[in-house]
């Protein structure tokens, strides 16, 4: 027997070459009768994909602040992480993929296209820490979404890895195509469709517009296009504290402190715990310990009048 929805389409296509009456009423009686699982059900008859939202994984990082923002991070969701170059994405994102496994026991794979894994775990040798956990492939992949696709199918079926990373876009992406933002397009959609069709939970790295970064950047500063934002589920945006190190007419010289800021910018997971889905977590890279820390450096806070009160806890000079 035939796929229904391909006889749907067939039908539809004969329908839109003749136009005429009889090939439009073939297409109607053969709807009326569809049985496909895309077939148009009422609202009242979504209790159970309704149910399976109220169970689908939750991965705990064990950043307590960013945690209770997110409420865990989800399945089916593709998450988007921005920030300026070298302020520390892939530290950040290994980071996240071995707290998501010791926390919640989930297995997560890295394809680190920037770095290579090896490179990445060296630094980690070298100041005597313990490796982190992940999987990731042992050699030199393709650059582009339908190879990392067999590579997140690989991992699921070989170590049930559900949680993937990307580092980065612009890997995946035909940098000679005419239409740059057609092409972040059709990647970011396919990512979506990988999430949303196997329960994996997808976080992408993408880079920023050019600039200086002395304030914390909005997702209207990642590059080359909205499409990005758009498609993604959540936003983490990352800033590193900046500080002025030059002096006189080099005074637009900066540089970087340990300081890290992360932007929960958007989300479109409802967290039902908390009275907002957004918000900012501060953070510090122990350089002991090779570990992101919770610590009050930035922002706002409320006075027992619930007025605002600016706090800047950072003893950095600028």
């Amino acid at each position: 027997m035939n796929d229904p929805k391909q006889e749907a389409i067939k039908l539809h296509e004969q329908y839109k070459k003749s136009g005429d009456n009889e090939s439009e009423m073939r297409l109607a009686e053969f709807l009326a009768v569809y049985e496909g699982v895309d077939k148009i059900v009422h609202s009242h008859d979504l209790d159970k994909q309704i149910e399976e939202l109220e169970n689908e994984d939750r991965y705990m990082t064990g950043i307590e602040d960013l945690d209770t923002v997110l409420d865990g991070f989800r399945s089916n969701q593709l998450i988007v992480i921005g920030s300026a170059p070298k302020s520390g994405k892939t530290q950040f994102a290994v980071e996240l993929a071995n707290r998501i496994e010791r926390n919640s026991g989930q297995k997560c794979t890295m394809f680190l296209f920037e770095e290579t894994a090896p490179e990445v775990l060296y630094k980690y040798k070298k100041k005597g820490r313990q490796l982190p956990s992940f999987y990731t492939p042992g050699g030199m992949i393709d650059y582009n979404i339908d190879s990392v696709y067999r590579k997140m199918i690989e991992a699921w079926a070989k170590h049930d890895s559900r949680v993937f990373f990307i580092d980065h876009l612009h890997f995946l992406l035909d940098m000679k195509a005419m239409r740059l933002d057609l092409s972040i397009k059709e990647v970011m959609q396919e990512l979506k469709r990988f999430a949303k069709l196997h329960g994996f939970t997808i976080f992408l790295i993408t880079h920023l517009k050019m600039g200086n970064f002395k304030e914390p950047p909005g997702v209207d500063a990642i590059r080359d296009s909205s499409f990005i934002a758009q498609y993604a589920d959540t936003v983490l945006m990352l800033w590193r504290e900046t500080v002025a190190a030059g002096e006189g007419k080099h005074s637009n010289l900066i540089t970087q402190t340990n300081n890290m800021l992360v932007n929960v910018a958007l989300n479109r997971k409802i967290n039902f715990t908390k009275d907002r889905n957004t918000g900012l977590v501060e953070m510090t890279f122990n350089t002991d310990t090779w570990e992101y820390e919770l610590k009050k450096w930035y922002g706002l806070e409320f006075s027992e009048n619930k007025e605002k009160v600016t706090r800047i806890v950072s003893n950095i000079k600028s």
